[in-house]
């Protein structure tokens, strides 16, 4: 039994390290511009509800290519998100009330006194969390970009978020160095 346990174990790690390697990279590409669209995982209480998806604009032309704006669509508010995952103090306190009560009978209630203990740590660990999912939310806010001339070989990454099972809508429009006229690509 402790050979099955083990060998499951050594498998499930293997799978975990191997899971980086099959997210998804869309790529998109003309003569001027190459935009990769890769999705990353959130690190927060964001990633019950949200993913977070990165897009790289690379200038793969022989001069600047100028871009006039890029735009998002179907992706979250950081504000809207982070409300909508935030937990108050009240809400982490019952949560610890509720585990101990669960337990009460087994421990013939003892729970509930070392709930009283545990009520507090809770609290400042609700609050550390809600930091760190107010911090996360604005890092992946859409970012939408405005006149802006990129470099030979320069790249810029734009970070946003969707709810899960949902994708986001990308437009850039930037000005063909040849003809001088605007063009716009697409990625879902």
């Amino acid at each position: 039994m402790k050979r099955f346990f083990s060998i499951l174990l050594f498998f499930l790690i293997i799978f975990n390290c191997a899971i980086p390697g099959f997210a998804a990279l869309k790529t998109e590409e003309n003569d001027y511009i190459k935009i990769t669209q890769q999705s990353e995982t959130l690190n927060s209480r964001l990633a019950q509800s949200y993913t977070g998806y990165v897009f790289t604009i690379k200038n793969i032309y022989n001069e600047p290519v100028f871009i006039k704006s890029v735009t998002f669509w179907n992706n979250a508010n950081a504000k809207i998100a982070y409300l909508s995952v935030k937990q108050t103090d009240k809400e982490a306190a019952s949560k610890t009330f509720q585990k101990a009560s669960d337990i009460a009978l087994p421990t013939l209630g003892l729970s509930y006194l070392g709930s009283l203990f545990v009520v507090p740590f809770s609290i400042l660990s609700n609050k550390v969390g809600n930091n760190g999912v107010q911090k996360e939310a604005k890092e992946f806010d859409k970012t939408s970009l405005k006149e802006y001339t990129l470099k030979k070989n320069e790249q810029i990454t734009l970070k946003t978020m969707v709810l899960n099972g949902h994708k986001p809508y990308f437009r850039i429009t930037f000005k063909n160095p040849l003809t001088d006229e605007f063009m716009n690509m697409e990625m879902q």
